[in-house]
């Protein structure tokens, strides 16, 4: 993708809206202008996530965009959990393409949004021309479902994205002053190695009470941002 730079700090400022995406409505922001490149994130996360990195590519000739994933933030939240596959996720990716008029475009993922990026990468190729997959690595799909394979090798109990899969499962994630301090703590490097969450150690789970407010290094801005939209998702109560 060749850049533009020199952009005016008025092209650089940061727009938040809520736009049409079909018949649902979905918070996104944007910056800059240039080729673009559409941001996913992670679980429990907004766009906000991403705004550091959306300066840094408006800065050098990019249109960068953000979205709240469906579930997340002010974007369409369906009740019904099988509204949450690939398929729809694909599908409203595509949709904030067609919305904002833009034929195609680097796609970026973390966590959750990784997983789902690297699908549209392989169902929509006409519209994503590149992938940045952060903390998940690619995988092809295999004979069996990777859960099935984690209860097989005995750790039906242990892991812990396991754990979501029951009934009001996303209470446990309330109250967000609490609980988004304890992912940003524990997930981070700022504990000691061997007091790091363990995705298969219950003991070390990562809503153990931490033991600050939030990191040093996180925006206190965005820890306000996050526990706000955590308090208005319908699908995490």
């Amino acid at each position: 993708m060749a850049s533009d730079a020199g952009l005016t700090g008025i092209d650089c400022e940061v727009v938040d809206r809520v736009i049409d995406v079909g018949k649902n409505k979905f918070r996104i922001l944007e910056q800059g202008q240039g080729p673009a490149v559409l941001f996913a994130h992670g679980f429990p996360d907004t766009a906000d996530t991403w705004r550091s990195q959306m300066n840094a590519l408006a800065e050098e000739g990019y249109r960068a965009v953000a979205l709240d994933m469906r579930g997340f933030g002010a974007s369409y939240s369906p009740s019904e959990v099988e509204q949450y596959t690939s398929p729809y996720i694909v599908g409203d990716l595509v949709g904030v393409l067609d919305a904002l008029e833009i034929p195609g475009c680097t796609l970026v993922g973390h966590d959750w949004g990784a997983d789902h990026a690297q699908k549209a990468m392989l169902m929509r190729p006409d519209r994503f021309e590149a992938l940045v997959s952060v903390s998940i690595p690619y995988a092809p799909r295999g004979e069996m479902s990777l859960n099935e394979s984690l209860r097989i090798r005995g750790l039906g109990d242990r892991y812990y994205a396991l754990a979501f899969d029951k009934p009001d499962a996303g209470r446990q994630f309330l109250p967000a002053e609490k609980t988004i301090a304890s992912v940003l703590y524990w997930l981070s490097a700022s504990p000691p190695p061997e007091q790091r969450w363990d995705p298969i150690d219950p003991a070390k789970h990562m809503l153990r009470p931490a033991p600050v407010a939030a990191p040093d290094w996180v925006d206190p801005d965005y820890v306000h941002r996050t526990i706000a939209w955590m308090h208005r998702d319908r699908i995490m109560v």
